[in-house]
């Protein structure tokens, strides 16, 4: 299982939402949430919903 460092999870988090359409405030409120849910040990509340988002925002669900 690889490891990643917050800065790098924060970096992938708006490298994945960026191009979806979510401004500076929602990718900073996103990196904050699923970031710190990792660091602090609630994995399933962090970055792993990620691709769960992106069908939301594919499927109109989320709109940024």
């Amino acid at each position: 299982m690889p490891i990643f460092t917050g800065n790098e999870l924060r970096r992938m988090v708006h490298e994945v939402f960026a191009p979806l359409g979510a401004g500076p405030d929602e990718i900073l409120r996103l990196q904050d949430h699923l970031v710190e849910n990792n660091l602090i040990g609630y994995d399933s509340h962090g970055v792993r919903v990620i691709p769960n988002y992106v069908d939301m925002v594919h499927s109109g669900d989320i709109v940024f």
